[in-house]
């Protein structure tokens, strides 16, 4: 639709000038192109939003020390996903069995908010728990 758009608005100026007339452009021709600026802006930032995403991703699989697993590496695009996201109004509940690699991924997030400069809080629901993820995320 831009490059439609955008070759009319080259043919009507093509057209006034071949006419010798003024290029008034109609309302409704400046409509479509505010349109498209907004657009195009739009398409800017989903696309830094986009960038950003990865970035945290490739953070979040350096940080873990090891190959992410397939379950592994679907979790951390998820949780860079919702780090870009920052809505306050929503959480994001990661579980799984024994040995998959939670409390990795959870010292994985810690390292990787640290370098982004944003605050964690760890909170585990006994002491023997918070033992072990504190000694996993530092």
């Amino acid at each position: 639709m831009k490059i439609m758009a955008m070759i009319l608005f080259e043919i009507y100026i093509l057209i006034m000038i071949i006419l010798g007339k003024k290029l008034i452009a109609s309302s409704n021709l400046w409509k479509l192109i505010g349109k498209l600026k907004q657009q195009e802006t739009s398409n800017q930032h989903q696309h830094l939003l986009v960038m950003r995403e990865t970035i945290i991703y490739n953070s979040l699989c350096k940080n873990l020390g090891n190959t992410p697993t397939e379950d592994q590496s679907e979790a951390l695009k998820k949780i860079a996903s919702y780090i870009v996201e920052n809505n306050n109004d929503i959480i994001f509940l990661l579980t799984g069995y024994a040995g998959t690699g939670k409390t990795s991924v959870i010292s994985s997030v810690v390292r990787t908010l640290d370098l982004l400069r944003m605050k964690s809080v760890l909170l585990a629901p006994t002491g023997r728990a918070a033992k072990v993820l504190a000694s996993f995320a530092g």
